[in-house]
């Protein structure tokens, strides 16, 4: 197998400079284990035969982006015609292999893996793989279902996961625009399958949660980007760029080394300022919330290793539209977004879009990228843990304030109180709730319902403000849910 070096340092960045040994045992033992066979895991570096389902291509259970170059791609790496019919293959990892085939018997044909023109590795996101159609040389990645346990809980992607990360990555690749600074390394497919009965998979969530009833899977089919395949750019995620295992490749040491300013004015000048304005340009102008920690966000780097102000994304998996935002700004987007989806007709209070931006400011983008980087200066004697730690928080600051700015009617309290995120909990009961924005007051007059669409307004009623929600008319709904109808003009509504 030919692999050009840029991609190969890429897979060697993936698979062996991981920076778990910046965590605490404790987190690493919660965050990155997982029980797959040694094979499979990234530091193996090990490429595999990768089994498939062939599955007709009728519409249901795919989506691909449409464009020449792209249809290209598809014909010759993912179309299998067979007679008249057109099949693509929904791949399955090999650990996987024996539960997909009792589940869905003799419904489809099953390439095995000794026969699969398909060769994968891990990235290190254990389930997104680099594969390789030996058949054409060319490189995608694919990301798969894998139902061992892997940082405490399975790995499975439904059809509407797939859906909603093919469709993220477009919104993201609209807004763009002509930006140079920003690139992603896009999601042009999904592909599905469904068996005849559905799958109860009980999660450590199942007591939040309830048990998760699947009867379609999906995959989603990755670009890597034309500079990386072509050996034209050096890109490493910020994971792999604050490691600290090999010395020699320390990517971090070596960029700040060559910046020639001090350590907490690289950190300012070429990760916190261009990162911060590319994520809160995204939120405020154009709605989209998306998940900046250091594993999906990536830098490009130059021959001297130093950073070239060039930064790529990837994995749309949790991105989060802004109801307020995006569909006014974007309505086609949004008309295509919940299109046959009615799931998608809800349109949550401004607390849980807040709940979204506090995510991905403070949980993603200082705790899971900054902070690696100012632990791994720490660890190589760049800084002082007090200065390190005094930075951090007026960043906390500077975030707070700007929510503050597009957000007038947050609480105070907001501002003064230090917000703990983590995932699946909500630290947001000391946020209060704001009003809703003008622009989307419920009408006060008489109006003809037809030209209107409803919105629900939802928020998890043990963090309510009572006071507060008996004053602007909200009821209580199913579940303890707190609801409340607001009507929209079609016009404006983007529906």
């Amino acid at each position: 197998m030919e692999i050009n070096p840029m991609l190969k340092d890429f897979l060697y960045s993936e698979q062996v400079l991981n920076n778990y040994s910046l965590y605490s045992e404790e987190h690493q033992k919660e965050q990155f284990g997982m029980d797959i066979p040694q094979e499979y895991q990234p530091t193996s570096q090990f490429f595999f035969k990768l089994p498939y389902f062939l599955i007709p291509l009728d519409g249901k259970n795919a989506l691909i982006e449409y464009k020449q170059s792209l249809h290209d791609f598809f014909e010759k790496n993912l179309f299998f015609r067979v007679d008249e019919t057109i099949y693509y293959p929904f791949f399955v990892h090999p650990t996987t292999e024996p539960f997909f085939k009792k589940w869905l018997g003799d419904a489809y044909s099953f390439v095995a893996a000794d026969e699969s023109v398909f060769e994968a590795t891990p990235t290190s996101s254990f389930r997104s793989l680099v594969v390789q159609n030996s058949a054409t040389g060319d490189f995608f990645v694919a990301k798969v279902t894998i139902l061992a346990n892997v940082t405490n809980g399975s790995r499975h992607i439904d059809w509407n996961s797939a859906i909603g990360q093919f469709q993220s990555s477009q919104f993201l690749r609209d807004c763009l625009g002509s930006r140079n600074d920003f690139e992603l390394f896009e999601d042009v497919g999904a592909f599905g399958i469904t068996g005849n009965t559905e799958v109860v998979l009980s999660e450590r969530f199942k007591v939040a949660f309830g048990p998760r009833k699947i009867k379609s899977f999906g995959t989603v089919i990755r670009m890597i980007p034309d500079s990386l395949l072509r050996n034209k750019a050096r890109i490493c995620s910020i994971a792999s760029f604050t490691s600290l295992i090999n010395k020699t490749a320390n990517y971090l040491h070596k960029a700040w080394k060559t910046s020639n300013v001090e350590f907490l004015e690289f950190v300012e000048q070429y990760l916190f300022q261009p990162l911060s304005k590319i994520i809160l340009e995204f939120y405020q102008i154009h709605g989209i919330v998306f998940e900046p920690h250091c594993q999906n966000t990536m830098i490009e780097l130059d021959d001297l290793g130093r950073l070239t102000g060039k930064f790529y994304y990837r994995d749309f998996d949790m991105t989060a539209l802004d109801r307020v935002r995006f569909p006014f700004v974007h309505p086609d987007n949004w008309r295509c977004y919940i299109h046959n989806r009615p799931d998608r007709n809800t349109m949550h209070t401004n607390i849980g879009q807040r709940d979204a931006v506090g995510v991905c400011l403070f949980q993603h983008f200082i705790e899971n990228l900054i902070t690696p980087c100012l632990n791994s200066g720490f660890k190589q004697g760049l800084g002082e843990e007090a200065e390190l730690n005094e930075y951090k928080s007026q960043k906390i600051g500077e975030l707070k304030s700007f929510l503050h700015r597009i957000i007038p009617h947050i609480d105070p309290q907001f501002l003064e109180t230090g917000i703990k995120w983590d995932y699946g909990k909500n630290y947001f009961s000391v946020m209060g709730i704001e009003e809703i924005p003008e622009e989307l007051e419920p009408l006060k007059t008489e109006f003809n319902k037809d030209n209107y669409v409803s919105f629900f307004l939802s928020i998890d009623a043990s963090s309510a403000n009572e006071t507060f929600l008996s004053k602007h008319g909200y009821v209580v709904g199913v579940k303890d849910r707190l609801v409340k109808t607001l009507w929209v003009p079609k016009k404006d509504s983007g529906i």
